[in-house]
């Protein structure tokens, strides 16, 4: 039996003993913040886009959208909820953000830098696409305004593949915008591509692999695609006017693929992209799946701040109405609670292929593999992690199938809720290997 004595009245905890000089500085330190610009404007959209956007054809981007972006910021940068925060990152994403004028960019860019306190060295990704507002002069005057990072979608080049798929872009189109990129001479360049496109088969994918290698972009990302119940494609599927591909056969497409990018001397920096070196690495995504916090700005764009998920006004009228009141156009919101965190991290951090378990114990006082022993386990066996006594990993296969993996860790409420999408055919039970390995039987797959 414990003897208690009633030996001293406590007020605080941990004991003031833990204070020391060497963590003074951390005091007034600035919080990293990373900043998403939403432009849901486009030339065309593509029968596979699900992405909220409105095709403008030859016209542009409305002033008034410009105008109330604007106001959005000035909104949020009044906040002192924000004001003990710094913009480590910018993303402007889409749509299409390269159809905004030199004048539009240049309000955007300089309200942001007049409204926010900027860190040293800011990671300024602006995603282009390969149209004819691809000039010279404009990426000239995107790298004058700080944009270092340019993410530029190639999907295939297979022109074929893109007609089927209802891309309006060509693989000329692309090239070309590539090369003026190169010439303008950006820190970074993405290029994006994609496997299980309609009518995509391995050597077409493949093909498209071996093409972007060879122009050597620092960074290549490979997503899958997937049909949602609110794009084009899915109309075109479910009236028998396309067809398909099994998962097995995306699988082998995307299963090469990362053994050839990985053979070509990149490294998986995520679950689905790549880099040539680990400076090249994008910090918005890292930082933000490391659970940093993220501004969204924009139609329906979404955020993550002092713990709390949110979404603005996915209808334009409704967002430019609580602009022009004055009031964030916030359409709907969550505050985490501690066990969603806990979650969050084991599924955030495996998607960035690896979760530190002195990380996550110094965040809740438990050891991840001690609270997921039993999954983790399993996950072990059947070679999609490596546990070691510093890191969770994610194996090389076990990357192909992150966002499987990832939801073993759901909490129970949240393991049927999911953006609607149509499953693709399922040809075999699928087997799992090495991808990193280039034995015979791999070669025939």
């Amino acid at each position: 039996m414990i003897e208690y004595k009633r030996s001293g009245f406590i007020n605080q905890y941990p004991p003031l003993n833990v204070l020391n000089a060497a963590e003074k500085e951390k005091l007034y330190k600035k919080e990293d913040l990373h900043l998403y610009v939403h432009i849901p404007f486009c030339r065309a959209k593509c029968d596979f886009c699900y992405y909220l956007s409105f095709p403008v054809g030859n016209g542009n981007v409305p002033d008034e959208y410009i105008r109330a972006l604007k106001r959005e910021i000035r909104l949020y940068s009044a906040m002192p909820e924000l004001q003990c925060k710094r913009i480590r990152t910018i993303y402007f994403g889409g749509g299409t953000p390269s159809l905004l004028d030199e004048r539009q960019t240049e309000e955007l860019v300089h309200e942001i830098k007049r409204s926010f306190r900027m860190a040293d060295e800011t990671e300024f990704c602006f995603e282009a696409g390969p149209d004819h507002d691809i000039s010279a002069q404009r990426l000239e005057n995107l790298k004058s305004l700080g944009v270092n990072r340019i993410s530029i979608g190639c999907q295939s080049t297979d022109d074929a593949v893109l007609k089927a798929n209802g891309r309006y872009r060509t693989a000329a189109s692309f090239y070309k915008a590539f090369e003026l990129i190169r010439k303008v001479g950006f820190y970074c360049v993405n290029t994006d591509i994609m496997s299980g496109l309609i009518n995509q088969t391995e050597e077409s994918f493949l093909k498209t692999v071996e093409d972007v290698l060879l122009l050597g972009p620092e960074n290549i990302s490979v997503y899958k695609l997937e049909i949602y119940y609110n794009n084009q494609l899915f109309r075109r599927l479910r009236e028998g006017n396309a067809v398909l591909a099994s998962d097995d056969s995306e699988l082998r497409q995307v299963r090469t693929g990362y053994r050839r990018i990985l053979s070509g001397g990149y490294t998986l920096a995520n679950h689905f992209s790549f880099y040539s070196d680990p400076k090249f690495e994008h910090i918005h995504r890292r930082e933000l799946w490391n659970g940093a916090d993220m501004l969204g700005i924009g139609l329906s764009s979404h955020s993550a701040v002092n713990g709390c998920l949110y979404q603005n006004e996915a209808s334009m009228p409704a967002y430019y109405k609580a602009l022009d009141e004055g009031k964030l156009p916030v359409r709907r919101a969550h505050r985490m609670t501690g066990a969603e965190k806990i979650a969050q991290k084991m599924v955030l951090g495996l998607k960035n292929l690896s979760v530190d378990r002195k990380d996550f114990y110094n965040s809740f006082g438990v050891d991840p593999y001690e609270k997921y022993m039993g999954i983790l386990d399993v996950l072990a066996e059947s070679n999609m992690v490596e546990i070691s006594g510093e890191k969770i990993k994610l194996t090389a296969e076990g990357a192909l199938f992150a966002d499987d993996i990832v939801k073993e860790f759901y909490l129970p409420q949240h393991k049927g809720m999911s953006l609607a999408h149509m499953q693709r055919p399922s040809e075999n039970n699928i087997e799992v290997i090495d991808i990193c390995k280039t034995d015979s039987r791999s070669e025939k797959e």
